[in-house]
């Protein structure tokens, strides 16, 4: 849910149950009307949920939305 202010259980909503590490690094992407401010939590898997999943290889050949490329870039996964 999006809301302004920090959730109380920020893994409550994880896609898979895991050792989350958070990042110190907080995004920050600014619309045209509203500031984005997005807290870090990574995990490695084997596991992967129902979706599209790339390899890091080729995330800097995918579209990729700014905010996304932004926090893939705190997280380490892209240059």
């Amino acid at each position: 849910d999006w809301t302004d202010k920090p959730s109380t259980n920020p893994l409550g909503s994880a896609p898979i149950p895991r050792n989350w590490e958070k990042l110190d690094d907080l995004v920050k992407h600014v619309f045209t009307h509203f500031e984005l401010h997005l807290t870090i939590y990574r995990a490695e898997t084997s596991d992967k949920p129902d979706g599209y999943w790339a390899s890091i290889q080729e995330l800097p050949n995918l579209a990729i939305p700014t905010a996304y490329k932004k926090t893939l870039r705190a997280a380490g996964l892209l240059s």
